[in-house]
């Protein structure tokens, strides 16, 4: 059992107005586990005693289950009246386990004191009372406080017939009720509450506070999962990636914190109705970071979360990252070879890579080479061709190639096996679905007689021309296959919403080297040789230019358009992440994304909605 600890407790003495005695009271009290608030059904075991420490138990053992939400909880207490005898003391002893648990009960220390006699169960001397029928023989019977009875308007009196205050229901005077009064009260003295008191607003100077937190209250997350509490910090701690859900009633002005010092990372999960603010985190394709060294990068590829990446280089090594680009691993089991394509199924795990005509070993065409390690190792399929371009459906089952000066080829094993496709054209960029059944691929004979872009629905086993003749140089497709997007070396960029039957251009005539999509199609990036990265967020109806001009070979993008990779032939490989949007999704499907070593800062400011305040590394919202 994790450790259980009651922070609070609080007898509630009057159940309601007026009502009649009993020997039973109402007992609140609050219950953390693991250093959290509990929540859950759990089974509490009471007793009394005449001692703090050991001493003797005085009437019966409760036991009751009782509901926990955020660690509060409220259960009836009944130990008779023979519990209550006059000039004692009494301390409870509480004992806690999981309902429906066959472990030991969990002693809670210290005992509590019980230092008021509830309801006035029997007061020191009422013993004396108890068969007295008047108080004629007292000194002042006939008088009250000193003031003679005939001094006293009764009943009868005319004079309260009328709704003169103090009525029975008016708000000039405080009652004891389960329901919240309506009015005010003014009181000049001191007050002394021995339970919690809770207030919307507190009004006054600043001056006199003592035992009040003032500094922020932080807490560690080392679970999985946690429930924010308004005015909270909290310090990730454990391996994998920990979810932490805003508060579901904040108010206005209430501020979380979040700071990841794990290796996972941390979400913020949304509550419906909420969303985060997104536009002081920076938009995605806006800022790019340099990575690596200065290599003849050919091509780059990434998983759907975009932390995973594949990386070629010319007469070398593969390159791979596990976090999404910050460091980067020479894989060395394929061989250094003449790369040219490489694709990745949507975990990351299998990839497919191929090597074009003269590479390093001097043949005039080079294999197909596969992992199913996140590139660790490698193993060369018995196909040898002029490979120009590789596409993976999103499981890495099936698998596409294309040649340039040959034929398409197709598999569905993972590139164990390969069946050609198609007539011999000068293929040179092929993309495909998720499920791999909607593939597109581009033709390329040159600057004067161009090629036309081919699609397919049934996995590559018929294809369909489409579009005019141009130097096609580079495809890409949306998850399901409809949103389809292309560009022309020296032309635009002509994109498709029905899986490639017509097509509309974009942008400016630029020499045009490669086009990556989101999954839902709607965010495309574009690399100019020689001039900038293009980001479009309205599936390519409006383009914005970043960066600096570079000899761009090739990009990538995550499934949801947030990070983006792309490789500098002859120089570096740059990453960029962020928001695509404003703000993120509104709802529970909404959420907001820091890896290892980074923090943020949000505030409520209303309509559901946070704002970040501050933050440090790279954050991202969907």
């Amino acid at each position: 059992m994790k450790k259980l600890a009651l922070l609070l407790s609080l007898i509630l003495l009057a159940p309601g107005i007026c009502l009649a005695q009993t020997t039973a009271f109402t007992y609140q009290g609050k219950l953390s586990s693991g250093g959290a608030p509990a929540s859950g059904d759990y089974q509490f075991e009471f007793k009394l005693f005449d001692n703090d420490l050991v001493g003797n138990q005085t009437g019966p053992t409760q036991t009751v289950v009782a509901s926990v939400q955020n660690g509060i909880f409220t259960t009836r207490l009944d130990f008779g009246a023979a519990s209550f005898p006059a000039d004692a003391d009494r301390w409870l002893e509480i004992s806690v386990r999981p309902n429906g648990s066959t472990d030991a009960y969990t002693v809670l220390s210290p005992r509590q004191q019980l230092n008021s006699v509830p309801f006035a169960i029997r007061s020191l001397r009422a013993t004396e009372a108890d068969n007295a029928a008047n108080a004629t023989n007292a000194d002042n019977a006939a008088s009250l406080g000193g003031v003679a009875s005939g001094n006293f308007v009764q009943t009868t009196d005319a004079r309260l017939s009328d709704a003169r205050p103090p009525a029975a229901g008016s708000g000039n005077y405080i009652q004891n009720s389960v329901s919240q009064q309506t009015g005010n009260f003014n009181i000049s003295g001191n007050a002394v509450i021995g339970g919690t008191l809770t207030a919307a607003r507190l009004n006054g100077d600043g001056s006199g506070l003592t035992n009040i937190r003032a500094s922020f209250l932080w807490e560690t997350v080392d679970i999985g999962a946690a429930q924010a509490q308004s005015n909270t910090g909290y310090i990730v701690t454990n391996r994998g990636q920990a979810t932490i859900t805003l508060p579901r009633t904040p108010s206005v002005g209430d501020v979380v914190r979040v700071t990841s010092a794990n290796s996972g990372g941390w979400k913020l999960a949304q509550n419906a109705g909420q969303s985060i603010l997104l536009g002081s985190l920076g938009l995605v394709g806006v800022n790019w970071t340099a990575h690596e060294s200065d290599r003849p990068w050919t091509a780059i590829a990434s998983s759907a979360d975009g932390t995973k990446l594949v990386a070629l280089v010319e007469e070398g090594p593969i390159y791979t990252s596990s976090d999404a680009g910050l460091s980067w691993i020479a894989r060395n089991s394929a061989g250094l070879r003449r790369w040219s394509a490489v694709a990745s199924s949507a975990d990351g795990t299998k990839l497919v890579a191929a090597v074009p005509a003269n590479n390093a070993g001097g043949n005039s065409s080079g294999p197909i080479f596969t992992s199913t390690d996140s590139g660790a190792t490698w193993t060369q399929r018995n196909v040898i061709a002029q490979w120009s371009a590789v596409a993976s459906s999103a499981d890495g089952t099936k698998l596409v190639a294309v040649v340039f000066g040959g034929r398409i080829h197709t598999s569905t094993d993972s590139g164990v096996t390969w069946t050609q496709r198609e007539v011999s054209r000068n293929w040179f960029s092929v993309a495909s679905s998720a499920d791999g059944t909607k593939l597109v691929a581009v033709v390329n004979n040159g600057q004067q007689q161009g090629g036309r872009i081919y699609t397919s629905t049934d996995s590559g086993a018929t294809w369909t021309p489409r579009e005019g003749s141009r130097r096609w140089t580079s495809a890409t497709s949306s998850a399901d296959g409809v949103k389809l997007a292309a560009v022309v070396g020296g032309g635009m960029i002509y994109t498709s919403t029905d899986s490639g039957v017509t097509w509309t251009p974009h942008e400016s005539n630029r020499p045009w080297r490669s086009i990556a999509s989101s999954a839902d199609g709607t965010k495309l990036i574009a690399a100019v040789v020689n001039g900038q990265i293009y980001f479009s967020s309205d599936s390519g109806v409006s383009w914005s230019p970043h960066e600096s001009e570079r000899q761009w070979d090739a990009v990538a993008s995550s499934a949801d358009g947030g990070r983006l990779v792309a490789v500098v032939k002859l120089g570096q490989i740059y990453t960029s992440s962020g928001s695509a949007s404003t703000t993120t999704t509104v709802g529970v499907a909404g959420e907001l994304v820091g890896g290892r070593s980074t923090a943020i800062e949000l505030q409520y400011i209303g309509g559901g909605v946070w704002m970040p305040l501050s933050h440090e590394g790279t954050i991202v919202g969907h």
